[in-house]
């Protein structure tokens, strides 16, 4: 998915669900088959995989993943012109944000953009401006390396005082990747 070839992406994936898989590996395989299916524009395909990982994101207690495949499956909606559908799974999104249930600061941007986008593509010029605003203001912030590199360490100590060493682990790669790129 990552190097332009989303098609690849998908039969490599595909082998994969046939064998045993944790439960948070077989919510991340849904994740990405949804994904890739999205980038190839065949949204039937990413709304099935990303309510299949819904499902899983659920039992598996991943509040983070979840809204990942909620955002995912926003923009399937979107592929099927189900406007109001989408903007649905966006503000449910939104909302994660607002409560810090999900503190990523790419996927607040992401999910600002989803949300003036799909408010444009339904004619309320108003609230679109409003969240295309918003996402604008943030761009500051995570397009600047510096500046993401330290919502990154934040969030890494965040996670440690939580005791989720992995979380804690990836978000400490990022910051030290943001750095780097500084």
């Amino acid at each position: 998915l990552y190097q332009g070839k989303p098609s690849d992406a998908i039969t490599t994936l595909q082998t994969l669900t046939g064998r045993t898989l944790s439960l948070h590996d077989q919510v991340i395989l849904r994740w990405r088959l949804a994904q890739c299916y999205l980038a190839l524009e065949r949204g039937e395909e990413a709304r099935r995989e990303s309510q299949e990982g819904l499902l899983l994101a659920e039992r598996a207690g991943d509040v983070e993943l979840r809204e990942h495949l909620r955002e995912t499956l926003g923009g399937a909606l979107i592929n099927l012109r189900k406007f109001q559908l989408a903007l649905d799974q966006f503000r449910a999104c939104e909302e994660a944000v607002q409560q810090r249930l999900i503190r990523e600061p790419v996927f607040y941007l992401t999910v600002l953009y989803d949300l003036g986008a799909t408010y444009w593509a339904m004619g309320d010029t108003d609230s679109a401006i409003r969240y295309l605003r918003q996402a604008t203001e943030l761009a500051a912030d995570v397009t600047r390396p510096q500046r993401l590199g330290r919502l990154y360490q934040q969030l890494s100590a965040d996670y440690m005082r939580q005791q989720d060493a992995t979380r804690a682990r990836y978000y400490a790669q990022r910051s030290l990747a943001a750095f780097e790129e500084a």
